[in-house]
């Protein structure tokens, strides 16, 4: 008599568990280095990476890629901003000579304007004060360096914004594809709880009188 022969079955959990770890590092590795560039802190993208993924918890390579996205795009955002910041602090020293020239012309403003000439506008306290005894503030440098710079600015708000929505895109495909298994799942629980409906109806019905036994 011959055995029958053993059916295969599924690996063990553990198994896919492993492989699948193996998979995603494999997969960060494809993805490439993060995009930190000089200046910027790596363990600052490292953290954002983290809150990401315990955020939305990607499952599968579709979604790590996705979040991936969504990180990076976000990292690009953040330094959009910052770079925009940077841009009206650049001229504040130029603003501030322009705006004590329109006040006076005496030594004083000559040797205010001489020091931000020779230095930056952090340090240029007497400067500073100059423009402050004169009601002039953080917002009309603010004003004034934006109109150097308008182009610029505009330009680097178009990318922030176009970074913005590919980063929602990305989200909402996360979403979209979520809610696409959820639906398969529920149609597929639908389906077995029907099957195991009629199964317990059809044990307990009655039996029919065919089923019955015919007396001798």
């Amino acid at each position: 008599m011959h055995s029958s022969p053993r059916r295969r079955g599924r690996p063990p959990k553990q198994v896919v568990s492993s492989q699948s770890e193996a998979l995603l590092l494999s997969l960060d590795a494809m993805l490439g280095p993060p995009p930190v560039i000089d200046g910027e802190d790596r363990q600052a993208y490292e953290v954002l990476s983290s809150r990401m993924k315990e955020d939305v918890k990607p499952s599968g390579a579709i979604e790590t890629i996705w979040v991936r996205d969504i990180t990076d795009l976000t990292w690009d955002i953040l330094r959009l901003r910052r770079m925009k910041a940077a841009l009206l602090r650049n001229c504040y020293a130029r603003a501030a000579k322009e705006l004590l020239n329109s006040q006076s012309h005496d030594r004083e403003t000559e040797a205010h304007i001489k020091q931000l000439e020779n230095g930056s506008w952090k340090n240029a306290t007497a400067a500073r004060a100059a423009l402050q005894a004169r009601d002039r503030g953080i917002d009309d440098l603010n004003a004034l360096a934006f109109t150097y710079r308008r182009d610029s600015i505009e330009c680097l708000d178009r990318m922030a914004m176009q970074a913005e929505s590919r980063r929602n895109f990305a989200l909402r495909e996360i979403d979209r594809r979520r809610e696409s298994i959820a639906r398969r799942l529920r149609d597929s629980v639908k389906t077995i709880e029907s099957e195991f409906s009629e199964v317990e109806a059809r044990k307990a019905a009655p039996p029919s009188g065919r089923d019955k036994e015919v007396p001798a």
